[in-house]
């Protein structure tokens, strides 16, 4: 399977029932942030964002305007996300976080 473009979000059917999205995450390169200054993100990194996400299993929600993370957003509002990462593979260039959707 060919990896997405970054701003694309595949999904695919799995043999279980239902479909999953993919979801670009992070591609490599070097980047510059107003705060950080120039950072690069190599396969070091993304070897270490993957192993950090296995080392911990969790499910990372995709929300709606970051209201999960938002003390100031309503309890209904906190509650959506719309679907839950729980997988972290690399494509080529791309970190894919693969959601299952709500």
């Amino acid at each position: 399977m060919a990896p997405p473009d970054f701003n694309e979000i595949r999904f695919v059917d799995i043999p279980e029932g239902g479909t999953i999205a993919e979801v670009p995450v992070l591609t490599m390169g070097t980047y510059h942030d107003p705060r950080y200054g120039k950072f690069k993100i190599d396969q070091k990194r993304f070897d270490q964002t993957v192993a950090n996400f296995d080392e911990a299993p969790r499910e990372i929600a995709l929300d709606y305007a970051h209201a999960t993370e938002d003390p100031d957003a309503s309890a209904e509002d906190r509650a959506k996300a719309a679907g839950w990462i729980f997988r972290l593979v690399q494509r080529g260039k791309h970190l894919i976080g693969l959601a299952k959707l709500t």
